[in-house]
């Protein structure tokens, strides 16, 4: 899916660029994951995706779904994936008991979201909030445990991943108490949303004040049974470019099996978490 998902979001970049528009106003990021996720090859499955506007399948579907079946083709991968059962994820009693622990605001955003599932950007349009307001509500529901997908913030696994193991390597051994030395040491496509949510999911497993460095966390002494995120609640994995931060270019589960052994830790300076 990555290399659809790369070469989906240059051809929605190039429209962007061509016709003087941001490039969330063709297709947002998380469109672009549901894109490279479903592989629609019509105008009528590229309506089946969730959050694209008629007006824009209209004007821009036709180059999106020919890019689509071209990959496909030249792949030998199968085209229109679209699961036959999908419903709408509901509060579970457990998550519900967590929520109290949020301020009205947050729940409003977190329920609007499905729970973690929903792109962000519709969120933030339904709520009047910008859409790094709304990402931060999220992360605040993270830190306390709710489950959040990788997917509603517009995030694939290859950029989890990435950002988690620059975290977790040297120079910065665990080190997140400021932002801007992560955002240096990843790839251009990165954004600073992306490294606060990851950085929520790793405190959310390990203590907002531990993340275990790369070297400990495959030491003798740490033998973890620790398994990626869970994406289990969308297959999609839907990015969220802020409006505020189109500066920074583009490119584009919630939670992860706890270790069974207690990690080696690099204690962090949690006063200046998510300091730049």
């Amino acid at each position: 899916m990555g290399d659809l998902y790369k070469k989906v979001m240059k051809l929605r970049n190039s429209i962007a660029d061509n016709d003087g528009l941001a490039p969330y106003m063709v297709f947002s990021n998380k469109n672009l994951l549901d894109i490279a996720t479903h592989r629609p090859v019509s105008i009528e499955s590229l309506s089946q995706i969730e959050g694209i506007p008629s007006a824009r399948i209209s004007k821009f579907g036709k180059s999106i779904i020919t890019l689509v079946k071209d990959f496909c083709k030249e792949h030998g991968l199968k085209d229109d994936v679209f699961s036959t059962a999908e419903t709408s994820p509901q509060i579970q009693e457990a998550d519900a008991s967590l929520m109290e622990k949020l301020n009205s605001s947050i729940q409003a955003t977190y329920l609007l979201s499905k729970n973690g599932t929903q792109d962000l950007n519709a969120v933030a349009s339904a709520r009047s909030l910008s859409i790094n307001t709304v990402v931060n509500h999220m992360i605040e529901a993270i830190k306390i445990g709710l489950p959040a997908s990788l997917s509603c913030f517009g995030m694939s696994q290859e950029i989890f991943d990435v950002i988690s193991k620059v975290i977790q390597s040297p120079p910065l051994n665990g080190d997140v108490s400021r932002l801007t030395p992560i955002k240096q040491l990843c790839p251009e496509y990165i954004e600073f949303n992306h490294i606060k949510v990851v950085i929520a999911m790793l405190s959310q497993k390990y203590g907002v004040n531990e993340i275990p460095s790369e070297s400990n966390k495959h030491s003798p002494e740490h033998q973890s049974s620790a398994t990626r995120p869970d994406t289990s609640a969308i297959e999609t994995s839907p990015s969220i470019i802020s409006k505020e931060n189109n500066s920074n270019k583009r490119k584009e589960s919630s939670y992860f099996s706890q270790s069974k052994d207690a990690p080696a830790m690099k204690k962090l300076k949690s006063s200046k978490l998510f300091n730049l």
